[in-house]
């Protein structure tokens, strides 16, 4: 498999061949859960919503994940492009968010990009069992649906015991993070 170069920017293209285009920190996180990103330039701001846009105020919109959402989700599950990522963002606090934590995270003697495929499904699993969780899908599904889900993140977070009965309604702040959905189903983890 040959291993891409990924440009994270909602509106401009890369300035050159030889990179593959996100629009969003979303298709970027599918595109490094591959483990196989060679290297990549990001962007901070990912345009708006449709609410933000047509406010009368202009509004930062809270709504959209931003390339530094992508960065602190590389950092959180140390999974990187085999080089060290750019920033070519025209917003200088969010591209200086960045640089920082890229520089703090990222180091050329870890395993950037090698993910091996326990850690890629593991992360995939995540997010499928918090976009279940936070969307309401999990509380109305059969019981042995959500059986298997609390098992699921039981794994993911850890736990030793069973989920705690009654967990079942993650607080309304894991919508941002599968992890904490996750961890808030399975009890709180270790």
């Amino acid at each position: 498999m040959t291993a891409i170069n990924l440009f994270l920017d909602d509106v401009r293209n890369p300035p050159g061949d030889g990179w593959t285009v996100a629009r969003s920190a979303e298709e970027a996180w599918a595109m490094l859960r591959t483990g196989n990103v060679e290297a990549c330039s990001l962007d901070h701001d990912l345009g708006e919503c449709a609410a933000c846009a047509s406010a009368s105020v202009k509004v930062t919109c809270r709504h959209k994940s931003t390339g530094y959402d992508l960065v602190k989700w590389m950092a959180e599950h140390n999974i990187w492009p085999r080089q060290k990522p750019t920033v070519h963002s025209a917003n200088p606090a969010g591209a200086a968010s960045m640089r920082a934590t890229i520089d703090r995270y990222w180091t050329p003697s870890q395993p950037t990009g090698d993910v091996d495929e326990n850690q890629a499904l593991r992360a995939n699993i995540t997010t499928i069992v918090g976009w279940l969780v936070t969307r309401n899908i999990y509380r109305g599904a059969p019981s042995e649906v959500r059986e298997a889900v609390e098992r699921i993140a039981a794994l993911i977070v850890g736990c030793e015991a069973a989920p705690s009965p009654g967990v079942s309604e993650p607080a309304p702040d894991c919508d941002q993070d599968p992890q904490v959905a996750c961890s808030l189903l399975c009890g709180g983890g270790r």
